[in-house]
């Protein structure tokens, strides 16, 4: 099923509120490694002076200062729905080619000009990726690279995140989200289907990892801030968000006391186009 209007209006509603709330959110919190999950993503890019990489969905523009720390050569591309994200992106990589557009939709490029195409937390918000992924075939070039990372949460369901996101959502919402987790595709937390996908798109998996990131929060100073931002608890008015606060708050104090080691958990894909 295609991303519904209702879905894209709800994103655009939270970027113009939240906006950079995502960079900021994951840029805290770090892998096994040390290296944050779009530090983690610009590596597996691997790219080189003189190549160009399109990241799709691009926010205010973390993981293409990631890809410009590792190698400011790199001739930066940046599409993203969002005009207020775009607007931090610019501040922050000045020289990179930024357009606003739906990764949904048609791309705004011609055939086979990137080198790389990357996505970080966006694949799980299309409510279908098949239209995403014909166009990254499209405008990549012969064995360019396509790596992407998007949410494990379900493989977490007991976790921290996840038992505090629980409490928010019954407190503010009386109900389980659904919007954002309807709007999913399937085919991403089933590898078989998902490598046959990128195989119909003449895109061969040459990576899947699982892996995660963390830190240390505290009742007082984090544990709403994790949450505050998020889909679901971010389009709260200001009543039910103020009840949701109340539970996480009592939540985390009553199951985890002072602080807490909090782990997201991730899925890296690293695809090739095949010819």
């Amino acid at each position: 099923m295609a991303q519904s209007e209702q879905i894209k209006a709800l994103l655009h509603a939270h970027h113009e509120r939240f906006t950079g709330s995502t960079g900021r959110l994951f840029s805290a919190f770090l892998s096994d490694a040390g290296l944050t999950s779009y530090a983690t993503l610009a590596a597996v890019l691997d790219v080189r002076a003189g190549q160009s990489v399109l990241d799709i969905g691009c926010g205010d523009g973390v993981l293409l200062a990631s890809i410009f720390d590792r190698e400011p050569g790199v001739s930066l591309h940046g599409l993203d729905a969002s005009g207020a994200e775009l607007a931090l992106a610019r501040e922050r990589v000045p020289g990179a080619a930024l357009v606003q557009g739906d990764c949904t939709e048609r791309l705004p490029y011609p055939d086979a000009v990137f080198d790389a195409v990357a996505s970080h937390l966006v694949l799980m918000l299309v409510g279908d990726i098949e239209t995403t992924f014909a166009e990254v075939r499209r405008v990549a070039k012969p064995g360019a690279a396509f790596a992407f990372i998007y949410d494990d949460l379900a493989s977490d369901a007991d976790g921290v995140y996840a038992d505090l996101m629980r409490t928010g959502v019954v407190a503010g919402l009386g109900e389980s989200p659904s919007h954002f987790r309807q709007a999913a595709d399937p085919r991403l937390y089933d590898h078989e289907a998902l490598r046959e996908l990128c195989a119909r798109h003449d895109l061969e998996i040459a990576e899947h990892r699982r892996f995660r990131v963390s830190r240390e929060i505290t009742c007082d100073d984090d544990a709403w801030a994790l949450l505050a931002t998020s889909y679901p608890l971010g389009r709260l008015d200001d009543e039910a968000r103020a009840r949701a606060r109340t539970a996480v708050l009592g939540r985390f104090r009553e199951r985890f006391g002072a602080s807490a080691a909090v782990a997201l958990p991730l899925q890296l894909i690293k695809a090739y186009r095949a010819s």
